[in-house]
C-alpha cells in the first residue's frame, strides 16, 4: 500500500508539474503577445497620422515654392508645429537646394534623407523619418523631409507590458493554487482506480469500480465497468472464435492436401503416355494420396460391341471387383445411372433390395460400399471411374467431390491419349501410302524418261538417213526439245524430291547437250552460264527447259554465219537466271552475233521456234522482252 501512496504522490505531483508549465506557458504568452501586438497597433496609428499630415503640408507647399512665398511657407510649418511629435522638417526645391527649415540641426543629426520604416517596424528607431514629393498642377517642385518622434508610443506600450505582467502573475498564482487543489481532489478516485486496475491484471476480471458520485468521474468508474463488461464478452466470443478458427485451419490444411493429391494425380497423368498408362496413374495417385480405398478400377464403355472393359485397376493385392476384365455392358447398371446422374454411391450392397449381377459379385469380393463417376467426353459417357470398400458407409460426400474432379481430367486425358494413338496410327498409314506413291511416281520418271530418250534416239538414226541439211536439222531440234524434257524427268528421279527440279543442274545439264550437238558446226562459239540455285515445279520448268533449248538453238544457228568475221571478244552465248525477294525469276539469253533483222518482232514471226517460245511464255505467265543492240538479248520473267 506504501508503494501505491507513493505511485499516487508521483501522480499528483506530474499533475501539478504539467499543469504548472503548461500555464506558465500560457501567462508567458500573454505576457509576450499582447504588448507586442499593442505597440504594432500603435505604431500602425502614429506613422498613418504623420504620413497624413506630411502629405497635407507638402500639399499646401506647393504654390509657396512656386511663387517663392516664404511667409506662406512659414505658416505651413507653424500649423505643422502644433503637432507636439514633430522633431524637424526641411524643404527642398526639385534641384535638391534648401529653401526652409525648421530644427535643421536635428534633421542633420537624424540624417533626414535616410527613410527608416524598417528599423522602425522593429523597434530599433525612436524618430520616423519620411518624405513626401510636392507637388504645383501636377508637376512636381520639391520635397518635403519630416520627423517624427515616437517616444510616446514606447512610453505607452511599456506601461501596458508592466500591467499585463502584474495581471499574468496574478493569474498565475491564482491558477497554481486551483490546480494544486484539483489535482488533490483528482487523485483520490485516480487511487481507487489504480487498485482496482491492479487486481484486474491479476487476473480477478470480477472487480468493479465504485461509483460514489455523478461527475466525471464517476462516468470514468460507469466507463470503466462497462469497458470490464465488455472484455469479459468479447473474451468468451475470442475463444469461441479461436476454436472456428482452429476449425478453419484445419479445413484449409485438408484443402492444400487435397490440392497436393490432385497435382500430384495430374503429374501422374501428363507423365503417362497411352490410355492404360494414364488410367493405372490416376488410380494409383487417387488411391495413395487423396482417397484411400481397398479397390479401384477404371472401365470403359463400348456401346457398339455392348462391353464394359476395364482398362486399369489397383486391388491391393486382393482380388479384383470382377473375374474377367471384359463384361456385357448390360450386366452394369452403373452405365444406365450414369447417363442420367452426375454420380453413383451405394453404402451398403448388402442393403441393396434390387442388386444387379454387377452388384452381387462385388459383394462375393468382400466390397460393401463403392462409388461410381462418369467419364464424359463432350457430354457423351465413355466409361467410369470406380471405387470400392470393404466398410459400409465408407465413402462420404467430399470423396465424391474430389473423385469428380479426377473423373473429369481423366475422361479427357484418355480421349486425348485415343485420339493420339488413332493419328500416330492413321500417320503411318500414310507414311507407307506415301512412300508406295513415291516410288511408283520415281518409276513412272523414270520409264518416261527411257521412253523420251528412245524417241530421241530413234530420231538420231533417221536423221543419218536424210541427206537434206534443212530436213536433218528438224530432226535435231525435235531431238533437242525430246532431250530437254527427258532431263527434266532424269532429275526427278536422281533426286528425293519429286515436286520441284533443281534449276541450276538442270540448266547446266540442258546447255551443255545442246552445246554438244552444235559444237562440230561453224565457228567456234563460248558458252557462258550464271544460274542461281533456284528449285522450280515441274510445270514451270518443262516450259523454261523448252524456251532455253530453242533460244540456244537459234544463236547457234543463226547469230554467228561464217561469211561474218569472228568477234575480237570471241562469238559468245550468255545464259544468266536470277531469282528475286518476290519469289519471280529472270531467264537471260544473249548472244553478241550479227542480231535480228530489222524490224522483228516475236509476236509476228512465223517460225515454229518463236511460236513455241511465244505459248511457252504464255503458259507460265511470264513476260518476254527483246532487245537488239549489240547482238540479240531475250530476257524473260514470270512467278515461282
Amino acid at each position: 500500500m506504501n508503494i501505491e501512496k507513493q505511485k499516487s504522490k508521483k501522480i499528483r505531483n506530474k499533475l501539478i508539474v504539467r499543469f504548472a508549465l503548461a500555464f506558465s506557458a500560457f501567462v508567458l504568452f500573454v505576457y509576450l503577445y499582447f504588448p507586442m501586438r499593442l505597440e504594432e497597433n500603435l505604431l500602425r496609428a502614429q506613422i498613418e497620422k504623420d504620413n497624413a499630415i506630411a502629405n497635407m503640408t507638402a500639399y499646401n507647399l506647393g504654390p509657396a515654392i512656386v511663387f517663392n512665398d516664404m511667409e506662406e511657407m512659414e505658416l505651413n510649418f507653424q500649423n505643422s508645429r502644433q503637432n507636439s511629435d514633430l522633431l524637424f522638417i526641411v524643404v527642398e526645391d526639385i534641384n535638391g537646394n534648401l529653401i526652409g527649415t525648421f530644427n535643421f540641426s536635428l534633421a542633420s543629426a537624424s540624417d533626414f534623407h535616410e527613410i527608416n520604416r524598417d528599423r522602425i517596424q522593429t523597434g530599433k528607431e525612436r524618430v520616423y523619418k519620411l518624405c513626401s514629393p510636392i507637388f504645383s498642377s501636377g508637376v512636381p517642385v520639391g520635397s518635403l523631409y519630416m520627423g517624427f518622434s515616437l517616444e510616446k508610443v514606447f512610453e505607452q506600450t511599456r506601461r501596458s507590458r508592466l500591467n499585463i505582467g502584474l495581471i499574468a502573475l496574478a493569474i498565475f498564482i491564482i491558477g497554481f493554487i486551483i490546480i494544486s487543489t484539483v489535482t488533490s481532489m483528482l487523485i483520490h478516485p485516480l487511487d481507487h482506480l489504480v487498485e482496482t486496475t491492479r487486481k484486474i491484471q491479476s487476473g480477478d476480471l470480477t472487480q468493479r469500480v465504485e461509483q460514489n458520485s455523478k461527475d466525471e468521474f464517476g462516468k470514468l468508474a460507469s466507463s470503466f465497468n462497462n469497458m470490464l463488461n465488455t472484455i469479459e464478452k468479447n473474451t468468451r466470443r475470442l475463444s469461441r472464435e479461436i476454436l472456428q478458427r482452429k476449425d478453419t485451419e484445419k479445413k484449409l490444411q485438408d484443402y492444400a492436401h487435397r490440392l497436393e493429391g490432385l497435382r500430384m494425380v495430374y503429374t501422374g497423368i501428363l507423365g503417362a503416355q497411352s490410355a492404360t498408362d494414364i488410367a493405372s496413374a490416376a488410380i494409383n495417385r487417387l488411391k495413395t494420396e487423396l482417397v484411400p480405398c481397398d479397390r479401384s478400377n477404371v472401365m470403359l464403355f463400348n456401346y457398339k460391341s455392348n462391353l464394359a472393359t476395364i482398362l486399369a485397376m489397383n486391388n491391393s493385392g486382393k482380388k479384383n471387383f470382377f473375374d474377367i476384365t471384359t463384361e456385357p455392358l448390360d450386366k452394369f447398371k452403373t452405365s444406365e445411372i450414369l447417363i442420367k446422374n452426375d454420380f453413383y454411391i451405394v453404402d451398403d450392397i448388402s442393403k441393396l433390395k434390387h442388386p444387379s449381377q454387377s452388384d452381387l459379385q462385388l459383394l462375393q469380393n468382400g466390397i460393401r460400399s463403392y462409388i461410381s463417376l462418369p467419364l464424359l467426353v463432350l457430354g457423351k459417357l465413355i466409361g467410369s471411374l470406380n471405387l470400392g470398400s470393404e466398410q459400409p458407409g465408407y465413402f462420404q460426400a467430399e470423396h465424391v467431390e474430389i473423385t469428380r474432379e479426377v473423373a473429369d481430367q481423366l475422361a479427357l486425358a484418355i480421349h486425348q491419349a485415343n485420339l493420339y494413338e488413332e493419328i500416330e496410327h492413321n500417320a503411318e498409314s500414310l507414311k507407307k501410302s506415301l512412300k508406295e506413291k513415291e516410288v511408283l511416281l520415281r518409276e513412272i520418271h523414270h520409264r518416261v524418261k527411257n521412253n523420251l530418250q528412245i524417241i530421241s534416239s530413234l530420231l538420231y538414226l533417221q536423221s543419218k538417213n536424210i541427206e537434206n541439211n534443212d530436213t536433218r536439222m528438224l530432226f535435231d531440234e525435235s531431238r533437242n526439245r525430246v532431250r530437254a524434257m527427258a532431263l527434266i524427268h532424269e532429275n526427278l528421279y536422281k533426286f528425293d524430291n519429286l515436286a520441284y527440279i533443281n534449276l541450276r543442274e538442270y540448266m547446266q545439264s540442258l546447255v551443255n547437250n545442246i552445246r554438244n550437238t552444235y559444237a562440230t558446226e561453224g565457228k567456234p562459239v563460248i558458252v557462258k552460264t550464271d544460274i542461281e540455285d533456284l528449285a522450280l515445279d515441274l510445270d514451270k520448268a518443262i516450259p523454261c527447259g523448252l524456251i532455253v533449248n530453242e533460244l540456244m538453238s537459234n544463236a547457234f544457228k543463226y547469230a554467228f554465219p561464217d561469211d561474218i568475221p569472228l568477234n575480237n571478244s570471241g562469238n559468245t552465248i550468255r545464259i544468266r537466271i536470277s531469282g528475286f525477294n518476290d519469289d519471280s525469276v529472270e531467264i537471260l539469253v544473249q548472244d553478241n552475233g550479227v542480231g535480228l533483222p530489222h524490224g522483228f518482232k516475236i509476236e509476228e514471226s512465223d517460225s515454229l521456234g518463236m511460236r513455241l517460245i511465244q505459248n511457252l511464255c504464255n503458259q507460265i505467265g511470264g513476260q518476254m522482252k527483246v532487245k537488239n543492240k549489240n547482238g540479240t538479248s531475250f530476257i524473260m520473267h514470270f512467278k515461282m
